[in-house]
């Protein structure tokens, strides 16, 4: 998500708008073949479930959880929180601080580097903190940085490098939630966790 507005205006600029679609034609090919002769189950043949119904059971069985909607409650509206920026952005950036649009791609891509940062702080701290208090600290950086943005949007005075690092802030922390929420759900349910897994992405 993040990095396409990067490749997607370079590809624009020296290859036109119809060649979006034969790339996007080609990524779904390459997907497709990977799939089909690379990805291995993974699951054991004994495991499986035959049944249908006892599928959408543990899904059932999940979704009545409390806590495990929480969960999923938790990443979904972060990640919409995110995903409802990446759309409007192109109006924030391009026509609100009349940005170019390569200068608009390079914002957007520097998204990415706080998603890694969160990620590696995640990684170095989650065994001695545990997945709960690492998914708390993310929901108040998304919080902080949501009353940032906040602020920006009733005080039209606010700068670019103000917005830029409160989008930073809050999609970067969302690297904490993914990894977290579907941590601690798989936690939750063991033997279901391809249901809570499914059911969190």
């Amino acid at each position: 998500t993040l990095v396409a507005p990067i490749s997607g205006s370079l590809i624009l600029q020296y290859f036109g708008w119809r060649s979006i679609f034969f790339v996007l034609f080609a990524l779904a090919l390459v997907c497709f073949f990977l799939s089909l002769f690379q990805l291995k189950e993974s699951h054991g043949r004994d495991a499986r479930s035959h049944s249908l119904l006892l599928a959408f059971s543990a899904y059932w069985a999940i979704l009545k959880e409390p806590l495990a909607m929480a969960y999923i409650g938790c990443m979904g509206l972060a990640l919409g929180g995110m995903f409802a920026f990446v759309t409007a952005s192109s109006f924030v950036y391009t026509v609100h601080f009349s940005v170019s649009p390569t200068v608009y791609a390079i914002l957007m891509g520097s998204n990415i580097f706080g998603i890694v940062v969160a990620t590696i702080l995640n990684a170095k701290f989650v065994r001695r903190l545990g997945a709960r208090r690492m998914l708390g600290k993310g929901v108040l950086v998304i919080f902080l940085a949501s009353l940032g943005l906040l602020y920006c949007a009733f005080d039209q005075s606010v700068g670019l490098a103000v917005v830029v690092a409160c989008v930073m802030a809050y999609i970067g922390a969302t690297g904490l939630f993914g990894a977290n929420c579907v941590a601690s759900l798989m936690n939750l349910y063991p033997d279901k966790a391809g249901a809570a897994a499914g059911l969190a992405i």
